[in-house]
């Protein structure tokens, strides 16, 4: 019996580990096909994927700047656009620049009206000459924007914008965004609005770099001297009053007094080193803008730029004229300014802190407050609107930021804000602020109240920090001995 059901017993064993090693090798076969076709899944999507990125032209942006997007505002003129659009890259496919061509990819993907194509000059060496005057020459590389019968062209050399600091040091932006909006708005404007530029008030020659930027904008600047003219001529978009020195005659005045009760508009720069200028002061002051005495010094040394109180960073208002350079926590600079008191419709766009006074003894050897000093605060730059909520008059109680030196030292921001103020007054506040996307590191702004923290904490904070934890280290130590 114990030979038997040992027997019995070994035969149940060989039949169970027979079994196991059929259920072993079913597994593994298993398993093997599992992954094969895990695999070949994989493989597929992998390539679905990839297919429909290429044909939904889906991409995402990782640099720091998003030099391959464009702006909220690029997109909202593209995606209203009701005539067609065409971007020609001058030059063969296959030599058009990557960079480039993404960027004018993202005007195509927001618009159905907007379409890219491509004209080699060595085979058609006369397209585009019919979009441009006479004076004006293509060249390959270049790009054309067309609508109908009008064109813009946008040289190769206008990509990029190389900018030079004081210290002698360049920086490398991409210009292409800004130069296709401002192309598209030109092509699909049916005018372009004139801005005229008082003259013969002993006025400084404005900044050029400030000129082109509002100019891209599809404006045109033309020079008005109300001696030899009637009257403010009607084709006036804005008139641009540029830190005169000298103050206007009664009769003049009455002419641009016409012009603003028609409907026009005005865009008003202060000289910090003129004196009293009776008449143009009373223009301002009929629209609740009075022009302080002095130069306005900066006691919140988180406002100022580095030890000088009199280069201010004043707070940026909520307005349709600033929300845009709030959004990308920009600093606007204002060295050297007079101070605005406002009243009735006027509302500020720049202000200082309520500590700052307006020094009026500018012979002073101190910019501590003196007998005489006004106090502030004051606004820096002011807008007085319509009875329709426009812009009517827009007073810049600063000469000084608009000077390319200062605006890149505060990375475009000064220039941004005046060709936002043009804007505005023209009722075109879909083209506020697109600017060229810097491709090395932007000029740091640093107040002195930040330069002081810093100084604070790397000098004194960090050290007693260190010093605390070894002495807390040390004293752990010992009491576990």
């Amino acid at each position: 019996m114990d030979l038997k059901n040992k027997f019995k017993k070994k035969e149940q064993t060989e039949k169970r580990q027979k079994k196991a090693s059929v259920a072993g090798v079913r597994t593994k076969k298993t398993l093997g096909v599992l992954s094969a076709t895990s695999i070949v899944l994989i493989i597929i999507i992998a390539v679905l994927a990839n297919v429909l990125v290429s044909k939904g032209n889906w991409s995402y942006d990782v640099t720091d700047n998003k030099i391959f997007s464009i702006s909220s505002q690029s997109k909202k003129i593209v995606k209203n656009l009701k005539q067609d659009i065409t971007i020609y890259f001058l030059d063969s496919k296959k030599n058009v620049d990557d960079n480039y061509l993404q960027i004018a990819q993202q005007y195509k993907k927001n618009s159905k009206h907007v379409s890219i194509k491509y004209r080699d000059l060595e085979l058609y060496p006369n397209f585009g000459k019919d979009y441009v005057s006479s004076s004006e020459s293509i060249e390959a590389g270049g790009i054309l924007v067309v609508s109908g019968e009008k064109g813009r062209y946008i040289s190769s050399d206008d990509f990029i914008a190389y900018d030079m600091d004081s210290s002698g040091n360049y920086t490398t932006s991409i210009n292409l965004e800004p130069s296709l909006t401002a192309a598209i708005n030109y092509v699909i404007s049916d005018k372009t609005p004139k801005i005229y530029t008082l003259a013969g008030q002993s006025e400084p020659e404005f900044d050029a770099s400030f000129q082109s930027s509002i100019e891209a904008d599809n404006y045109e600047f033309k020079e008005l001297n109300l001696l030899t003219e009637k009257k403010v001529p009607d084709d006036c978009e804005i008139l641009f009053i540029y830190a005169p020195k000298k103050d206007i005659s009664a009769d003049d005045l009455k002419k641009v007094e016409t012009y603003l009760k028609n409907g026009g508009k005005l865009f008003y720069v202060c000289n910090t080193e003129a004196g009293k200028l009776k008449n143009f002061e009373s223009l301002l002051t009929g629209y609740g803008i009075k022009i302080n005495d002095g130069i306005v010094v900066e006691t919140d040394s988180s406002k100022y730029m580095q030890n000088y109180p009199t280069y201010i960073l004043p707070t940026i208002e909520s307005t349709t004229v600033t929300d845009s350079l709030l959004q990308n926590s920009s600093y606007v600079l204002t060295p050297v300014s007079k101070g605005l008191t406002l009243s009735d419709n006027a509302i500020s766009l720049l202000s200082t802190s309520d500590g700052a006074y307006s020094k009026t003894n500018l012979e002073s050897k101190t910019v501590e407050k003196e007998k005489g000093d006004i106090n502030g605060p004051f606004s820096l730059a002011a807008e007085v609107l319509d009875d329709n909520d426009n812009g009517k008059v827009i007073v810049v109680a600063c000469p000084s930021m608009m000077v390319d030196q200062v605006d890149q030292s505060v990375s475009g921001a000064n220039s941004n804000f005046v060709s936002n103020c043009v804007n505005a007054l023209a009722q075109q506040e879909e083209k506020i602020s697109i600017k060229a996307k810097s491709v090395s590191d932007e000029t740091a702004t640093y107040t002195t109240s930040a330069i002081q923290l810093v100084s604070f904490v790397s000098v004194i904070g960090i050290p007693v920090v260190l010093l605390v934890i070894g002495i807390v280290v040390v004293v752990m130590r010992r009491k576990s001995k």
